[in-house]
């Protein structure tokens, strides 16, 4: 598994911040609104795209709720290896810090 594959592994699937919100209730301050993002690749939903094609379209789903208010935040990414083998964000043309880390959520 390359940079690029362990990178999507660890991006994709379903997240919330149900445990940071329960600290800051618990805390008396609460300074965060209730998040849960979901990120799956979505390449088999991109047309015309080249046969071997070697990066990720990955679209991030992001729902927030602040007491009555309630917002959708939906962002398509396009992740690639760029020539120093580092994992590259091609829509802001951004270097991504290589991580070690497993996805633990679901």
């Amino acid at each position: 598994m390359n940079k690029l594959e362990i990178f999507i592994k660890n991006l994709c699937g379903e997240f919330n911040n149900d445990n940071q919100l329960k600290k800051e209730f618990e805390s008396g301050k609460v300074v965060h609104p209730k998040a849960r993002h979901i990120n799956n690749v979505c390449n088999h939903k991109i047309k015309n795209l080249p046969e071997n094609f070697e990066g990720y379209f990955v679209i991030e789903e992001s729902y927030y709720e602040q007491g009555k208010f309630k917002n959708v935040l939906p962002h398509l990414f396009l992740f690639t290896l760029n020539k120093d083998n580092n994992v590259v964000n091609k829509n802001e043309n951004q270097t991504i810090a290589p991580t070690n880390r497993n996805n633990t959520n679901k």
